[in-house]
């Protein structure tokens, strides 16, 4: 890749421009790893050894990402359900040679857990310190279902202390990995429950999409948005739950014009009337038809 042609090639150019000034089969596979445009695309990255974790008597190669972490089976089934049954069930091992030149088994890691949030993972059950904040805390609490660690509830319960780390930013990632009816989504249904009306929409969004049902309720029907069809969390929400909005925006802008009350009925077409006075309404143009006027 120090090649000037190639690093030429890999900025921006098109096949036929590289068969034009003669770049080789060599480079062609340059080019088979970029798109059209000449931006690269994914292709299999050199894998590179950990530092920190690289153990003489490892006996597993474990590979997130582009890095190998040569590491021990019996720790990793203490700590993480996933790996747990994983060992135990009868599978087919890969092997490869590693820095000691020793046969160990190894398992590429795909969509469970990224480089970051796997060596904090290993920081931790290694007993290394592990100077904890909310990124961290947040790294690792996503990390806990996919790979069944079994110390989830501690990292829960640092969130449960620190509700100043329960914020907008953080708040669909907490309510996404906490246990249901735990501690920690009680306190992101308390968060929720205090929000403004300007984010009350998404707040049910949340709220409906984990189980956090209390406020969907009729309780918090002051929160309720005026013109919900405006917010595009709106339009994630159940039919139920938009049928109930959309029914209080109704009621609130339909107003009885004799006594102020919400109308309660539709008579007719566009024809409301009001069970509290007595009162016929024309929707579009609010004017008050007295019954007795009706006769």
């Amino acid at each position: 890749m120090n090649d000037p042609k190639a690093r030429k090639f890999q900025a921006n150019i098109t096949h036929e421009k590289a068969v034009a000034e003669g770049f080789t089969s060599e480079y062609y596979l340059i080019f088979s790893a970029c798109d059209f445009s000449g931006k690269a695309v994914d292709a299999e990255k050199p894998i590179v050894i950990s530092d920190r974790h690289n153990f003489p008597d490892a006996d597993v190669r474990v590979v997130v990402d582009s890095t190998a972490f040569h590491i021990h089976t019996e720790l990793l089934k203490i700590h993480s359900d996933y790996f747990r049954a994983l060992f135990n069930w009868p599978w087919m091992e890969s092997h490869r040679v590693d820095g000691f030149g020793r046969s160990i088994r190894e398992i590429t890691l795909k969509d469970i857990a990224d480089e970051e949030s796997f060596k904090l993972f290993l920081d931790c059950i290694y007993v290394r310190i592990v100077e904890f904040n909310g990124e961290i805390a947040l790294k690792l609490l996503n990390t806990c279902d996919p790979l069944g660690l079994v110390f989830k509830n501690d990292i829960e319960l640092y969130f449960v202390n620190h509700p100043d780390l329960i914020t907008w930013s953080t708040i669909e990632d907490l309510v996404r990995a906490a246990t249901p009816l735990g501690a920690l989504q009680q306190s992101c249904q308390e968060f929720l429950s205090k929000v403004t009306a300007e984010h009350w929409i998404r707040c049910l969004y949340l709220a409906m999409t984990h189980g956090m049902h209390d406020l969907l309720s009729d309780a918090y029907q002051e929160k309720w948005p005026l013109l919900p069809l405006l917010d595009p969390f709106f339009y994630r929400l159940s039919v139920e739950v938009q049928n109930k909005l959309l029914i209080h925006t109704v009621n609130r802008l339909l107003r009885c014009p004799g006594c102020g009350g919400t109308s309660q009925g539709l008579r007719g077409s566009g024809v409301w009337y009001c069970a509290l006075c007595g009162c016929w309404f024309d929707a579009p143009y609010v004017l008050p038809k007295r019954t007795e006027e009706l006769g």
